[in-house]
């Protein structure tokens, strides 16, 4: 029998239910991220698939890395995103849009909530206030939509879970069809948001023989990238 999942979320799906539990090859997966190839082995792992985090969104990917010594603890989100019909996807028709979306906040019929940056941006904004979003408190954001966790008790869980790891220690990072560049800084709040190309992880794939992942991409052959 064969498991086929659509899409980025499916790929994603594969490559964590394809890795299992072996800790090493998840260490091997994050180390794909130029800025953490030289951390230490984590000692454990939680990972968060499809989370939702309320009006903050949903994250496709989220690992946490354990240590030993809490002050190492590391979370890695991931946001992926296809070429699909959108042949010529870039980072730069991604980011401009973004752009576009704050210096026009007015234009709110106008907004793309599903721009890779934006989503990005709104983890970054859970997590630099998630001390105080307690008892149902709503922050807005920088387009000045009203932003809270709500009271599932699943995202609340979640949100415990993230507050055991300092802000610092977080990165963002986008999974997306072209391999232009490994970050940008956004210019509003200096966050370095983190880029992998889904041409890496295939090869990463290839090479830890992780066949269901390979599968999967290839159902999906002609539109992740």
């Amino acid at each position: 029998m064969k498991i086929y999942g659509y899409s980025e979320r499916g790929i994603v799906n594969s490559i964590i239910f394809n890795i299992g539990d072996k800790k090493k090859l998840i260490t091997e997966f994050v180390k794909l991220i130029p800025v953490l190839s030289e951390i230490d082995e984590p000692d454990d792992y939680d990972i968060l698939l499809e989370q939702s985090f309320s009006k903050f969104g949903t994250s496709d990917l989220i690992v946490i890395a354990h240590y030993y010594n809490p002050i190492k603890n590391l979370i890695l989100f991931y946001e992926a995103k296809v070429k699909a019909n959108n042949k010529s996807w870039t980072l730069d028709k991604q980011f401009n849009n973004f752009n576009y979306q704050l210096a026009n906040r007015e234009e709110r019929d106008k907004y793309n909530v599903s721009n890779l940056f934006y989503q990005l941006y709104l983890k970054e904004l859970l997590i630099s206030n998630i001390e105080g979003l307690d008892n149902n408190k709503t922050i807005d954001d920088i387009l000045n939509i009203p932003r809270k966790i709500g009271n599932n008790e699943i995202v609340k869980k979640a949100v415990k879970i993230l507050k055991e790891v300092r802000p610092d220690c977080c990165y963002y990072i986008g999974i997306i069809p072209s391999t232009e560049e490994q970050s940008k800084q956004l210019d509003f709040n200096k966050q370095i948001i983190h880029f992998l190309s889904w041409k890496k992880i295939e090869d990463f794939a290839e090479a830890n023989k992780l066949d269901k992942v390979l599968e999967t991409f290839q159902f999906n052959k002609g539109q992740i990238y």
